[in-house]
């Protein structure tokens, strides 16, 4: 896109989690869907992290970093993120977690096509510390069924979201 816009801002926050980073960063930069932005939060690291995250920086230039001098925790560093991000959608990623390769391109479109829609999430497989698939994890689907279930906790896995900017703006 021009003026510097992207079609996804994907935001991340990364607190020493250098057991897993890699992996994740490999999850977003494979997807199949190319246009955005990749902006990673390092909420003052003390592991390898830092330096995992330099070096996907310098192969990829979608991927920005932001670097804390203190560490303020996982919501403000992703209002951090959030307010250098260019893209029409925002999508989240956890440090420890992998999007499987259509995730981008099945959500932008279908934002696209459902204009009343503004945040969506995604089912996902709850995996052991050695990549073993435990199970899969499902969420509410319907609109109704989502306000059903707010009342007793959040229906979106975190990691699955996208949403439109405009709504958090």
């Amino acid at each position: 896109m021009s003026n510097g816009k992207v079609k996804i801002s994907v935001i991340m926050s990364v607190f020493n989690q250098e057991r897993y980073l890699e992996e994740s960063i490999k999850s977003i930069l494979n997807q199949t869907f190319k246009d955005f932005e990749f902006i990673i939060v390092n909420d003052a690291c003390f592991d390898k992290s830092p330096e995992i995250l330099e070096y996907w920086a310098d192969k990829d230039s979608r991927i920005k970093i932001i670097a804390n001098k203190k560490n303020i925790g996982l919501t403000k560093s992703l209002n951090r993120a959030v307010q250098e991000a260019r893209g029409e959608y925002i999508a989240r990623q956890d440090a420890d977690d992998i999007s499987l390769p259509e995730r981008f391109e099945k959500q932008a479109l279908f934002l696209d096509n459902n204009q009343e829609i503004s945040i969506l999430g995604a089912f996902g497989y709850k995996i052991s510390e050695n990549g073993t698939i435990l199970g899969k994890q499902r969420i509410p689907v319907s609109s109704s069924a989502i306000k059903k279930y707010l009342i007793k906790k959040n229906p979106f896995m975190h990691t699955s979201v996208m949403m439109r900017k405009e709504i958090i703006e």
